[in-house]
């Protein structure tokens, strides 16, 4: 009641204006403890700055827009988990929280993928998760396709990635590269080449440069980067779209799973 809400729920919204309003005027029913939707429990001063530079970053777009969009309303609740550990993904079994590392990423046609377009992929899984509940709730035709259960749920799990790629990640992705910057552009959820930390923050225009690289096999049977020849021309190079290499003796291969 005393604290204005960090977020505007946007001009379609005249209570979202109103940043001193508790939960639209209607507290009986539901609580905001934060004053929007996605919520930072375990992050410090630097990991909700790293948070406010890739939402910055993503809302540059219009599908990045239309993606916090979902969260910002309060339309969805998710628990973002800061970690160290290279984890960013997010589990359908614990849909209230994703994890995400913003100094870890992958590498796609010789291009980084922020770590912020890394964190919309994710949100994406939580806005599909929300969309296949709906569906399943009205028992429409779509709700099968969502079907985590599915009798392959390795298919199951690679369909609903590369739904996330076609409708998030990807046309974010173009939308940036439009406005000068060079992320990397996946045309399928396995297209990429390697994995790498980054240094400087969790978008292209702040990351000063990559290490502890981390290739891929190319025998990988889920591989669509390219063949042998390209990953050895790959592992020359001394950058990554303009971004630095550090520590060429750190790369290393990451074995067939």
């Amino acid at each position: 009641f005393v604290t204005a809400d960090s977020i505007i729920d946007g001009a379609d919204d005249t209570q979202g204006w109103n940043r001193f309003s508790y939960v639209k005027g209607n507290p009986i029913n539901a609580k905001d403890p934060t004053g929007h939707a996605i919520n930072l429990s375990n992050a410090g001063d630097e990991e909700r700055k790293l948070f406010k530079e890739a939402t910055d970053y993503l809302s540059k777009t219009q599908k990045g827009r239309e993606l916090l969009e979902h969260f910002n309303k309060g339309k969805i609740d998710i628990d973002i988990n800061f970690n160290k550990n290279g984890n960013t993904s997010f589990d359908p079994k614990n849909p209230k929280s994703l994890n995400w590392d913003p100094s870890y990423t992958k590498v796609t046609g010789n291009r980084v993928i922020s770590p912020a377009l890394a964190l919309a992929h994710e949100l994406g899984h939580r806005l599909q998760l929300s969309e296949m509940q709906e569906a399943e709730k009205s028992m429409s035709d779509r709700a099968p396709s969502f079907d985590y259960a599915h009798n392959d749920p390795e298919e199951t799990r690679r369909r609903l990635e590369e739904e996330v790629v076609d409708q998030w990640e990807r046309p974010i992705a173009k939308e940036l590269n439009k406005l000068g910057f060079k992320e990397g552009v996946r045309g399928h959820y396995e297209d990429w080449e390697a994995k790498v930390r980054v240094r400087g923050g969790a978008t292209l225009p702040n990351i000063k440069s990559v290490y502890d690289v981390e290739f891929r096999d190319p025998n990988d049977k889920y591989n669509k980067s390219g063949d042998i020849d390209d990953f050895s021309n790959l592992r020359k190079s001394s950058h990554f779209n303009g971004i630095p290499i550090e520590e060429r003796k750190s790369t290393k291969v990451r074995k067939t799973q």
